[in-house]
């Protein structure tokens, strides 16, 4: 079950949440209570190689939550936005771009203060208005990944952003 886990962590490139955690550690604490269910009725018959075999289920599921849970940590933080990452790996700004949104309120910066935040925009003959910039995500979330998402930043007559949308081609 754990395996499946780390596989649908690192395809979906979950982070800390309450449900994240509820998940990896429900199946670890059912595991932990009928080991303990066990270790109790080994203990009438005082049998040492079961309780050993007990000791490295333990361990083993120990092991696969940790695991888990560090996969987790590190999409945690690998989704936060810091601009070095944004400006270096234009496929995974779709992780960041939340935290971007969430941390730098864009509406209202002007088109000189996205850019210096941002960068140069990464599209500039596709989906080409006038009054907007676009910067390429990377892939689209998900398990299915066929398009890819940009984040389209609306400009008004000031040079302000009046809007911004994430756009999967």
């Amino acid at each position: 079950m754990y395996f499946a886990f780390i596989l649908i962590i690192a395809i979906s490139h979950l982070s800390y949440s309450v449900e994240s955690i509820s998940v990896i550690l429900l199946p670890f604490i059912v595991l932990l209570l009928i080991q303990w269910v066990i270790w109790k009725i080994s203990l009438n018959k005082n049998n040492e190689k079961h309780k050993r075999e007990l000791k490295i289920i333990t361990g083993v599921g120990m092991s696969l939550f940790l695991c888990c849970a560090v996969q987790l940590g590190i999409n945690e933080y690998n989704s936060k936005f810091h601009r070095d990452a944004w400006l270096e790996e234009e496929s995974k700004r779709v992780y960041i771009v939340d935290d971007l949104l969430e941390k730098h309120k864009l509406v209202g910066k002007s088109k000189e203060e996205v850019l210096q935040l941002l960068g140069n925009p990464t599209e500039t003959g596709r989906f080409k208005e006038t009054n907007q910039i676009i910067y390429y995500l990377g892939d689209e979330r998900g398990f299915i990944r066929i398009d890819s998402e940009r984040l389209v930043l609306y400009f008004n007559d000031n040079d302000k952003v009046m809007k911004y949308k994430i756009q999967k081609d």
